[in-house]
């Protein structure tokens, strides 16, 4: 029998080809404000369902990668709810219909994903401890006025008097090296 499945970050149906019959979408899509609630108040089971090879993580979110849900549906509760998030909602949305698929009731996709998450005041980290430290001083720069001392060593590396040079002058990228200077 030829099945059409449509699978979308909003709409999970199948139907048979040539009728109207189609699936319930069980699973619910929630705000990442919504999820960020439930996740401050640890009520749920938080997973990202992106792969192990990506440089952000999010906190309090275990990471079981979508292409093996199947393998590690015995570590989720079907009682608890539990919350997806992956960058933008896709790889969710298919996690979610195939735990719903296997009894689980209580499933929610993050809507927008990591994306969202991070534009509701979310703060994923960096895996390398490196990176984080970067980050953390870049973000560190941006709520504060620009750190003198590596004004002033900026000014030094690019033929400036350091006495007389402005930061607004320099240009960092987003490793916080400068990259230009402008005269």
């Amino acid at each position: 029998m030829l099945h059409r499945v449509t699978r979308a970050a909003r709409l999970v149906t199948v139907r048979k080809v040539g009728t109207t019959a189609k699936a319930s979408r069980g699973f619910k899509t929630v705000t990442a404000a919504q999820a960020m609630e439930a996740h401050a108040k640890g009520e749920g089971q938080f997973v990202d369902v992106r792969g192990p090879d990506q440089d952000l993580f999010v906190q309090g979110f275990v990471s079981v990668p979508h292409y093996n849900v199947k393998e590690q549906m015995s570590k989720f509760s079907r009682e608890a709810p539990i919350y997806l998030i992956d960058t933008a909602g896709f790889y969710s949305a298919r996690v979610a219909a195939e735990l719903e698929s296997q009894g689980f009731s209580r499933v929610n996709v993050i809507s927008g994903g990591l994306l969202m998450w991070q534009f509701h005041g979310g703060a994923p980290r960096f895996r390398d401890p490196q990176k984080q430290a970067r980050a953390d001083w870049l973000l560190a720069q941006q709520q504060q006025p620009p750190n003198e001392q590596v004004a002033r060593e900026a000014a030094v590396e690019f033929g400036f008097d350091p006495n007389t040079a402005i930061p607004e002058l320099l240009t960092l990228n987003s490793a916080g090296e400068v990259v230009e200077a402008k005269h």
